[in-house]
């Protein structure tokens, strides 16, 4: 059996939540949850749940009967300046989109490291078997 959800963030209690997952799987169930670290605009028209870190999954995943298979970070510190610097040169004059390309160019083009990752990463996608 297959449980997933997109959505994580706008559960009201995320750490029951993860109980009633693991209730509700059978063993070697498969959980597969993706969820913003951190997103402001996103938490319109409220404030959602949000720090789900890489460690707060292994944590509250391992505490609660599963075995976390896969933590893959979505973007990092390049990648959100790279889409904030986007954002406001498509809403600005010719003069701010000529001075902001080269900054949006160079961070575009960064390669993520472990510490652009650590830094600020878009969140997580994160798979985990109960045991």
């Amino acid at each position: 059996a297959i449980l997933c959800t997109e959505v994580f963030e706008h559960i009201p209690y995320p750490i029951e939540t993860i109980k009633e997952f693991s209730r509700l799987l059978k063993q070697g169930g498969t959980l597969i949850l993706t969820a913003p670290n951190a997103c402001l605009r996103h938490m319109d028209p409220y404030f959602f749940y949000t720090g789900f870190s890489d460690n707060w999954y292994k944590k509250i995943l391992g505490e609660n009967g599963f075995e976390v298979t896969l933590v893959d970070p979505v973007g990092d510190y390049y990648s959100s300046l790279a889409v904030e610097l986007a954002r406001t040169i498509s809403v600005s004059s010719l003069l701010v989109k000529v001075l902001l390309a080269p900054a949006f160019l160079y961070y575009y083009s960064k390669q993520k490291t472990p510490e652009s990752v650590n830094t600020n990463c878009g969140g997580y996608h994160v798979v985990a078997k109960k045991k």
